[in-house]
Formats: C-alpha cells, sequence, structure tokens
C-alpha cells in the first residue's frame, strides 16, 4: 500500500491509499478519483514530504509498580 497526497484542479488537497505506484497512476489517468470536497475528477499527486530520518524506534517505558519499581529509578515514575 502507499498513500499519495493529491489536489485537485482547484486546490484542494486530500490523501488518498492505493495498492502500489502503477494503481495510483492508472486511477489518476482515469479521473477516477473525485476529491471529497468539490467531487472533481481533475485530480493530480501533490508534493509530499517523504518520512526519513526517523532514526531507531524507542523502547516502549515499562509498566510501572509504583514508587518501588525499578529501585526507586522507574523512568515512568519521573516527572
Amino acid at each position: 500500500m502507499i498513500r499519495y497526497a493529491l489536489e485537485c484542479a482547484e486546490g484542494h488537497v486530500f490523501e488518498h491509499w492505493f495498492d502500489n505506484m502503477a494503481d495510483a497512476d492508472a486511477q489518476l489517468a482515469l479521473g477516477s478519483i473525485p476529491c471529497p470536497e468539490c467531487a472533481s475528477t481533475e485530480v493530480r499527486k501533490s508534493l509530499m514530504a517523504p518520512r526519513i530520518g526517523q532514526g531507531k524506534a524507542t523502547a516502549p517505558l515499562p509498566s510501572c509498580a509504583g514508587p518501588s519499581c525499578c529501585a526507586g529509578a522507574c523512568p515512568a515514575m519521573a516527572g
């Protein structure tokens, strides 16, 4: 699945999911994606910022059992 930001001829911007890039190009060429605001089928791909530089995922915080959790140094209790 791939998500694109789309823009109609009236300048309304919206997002739509497609199976793949070829599917998106085919549906846009056929005019089968209507704008949800004005129903225009004159729709094109809009500029979209790629999701890069996200880094590694952080580990979830441990579930806390109270002040005695983690020998009193529980990150979930920090505040």
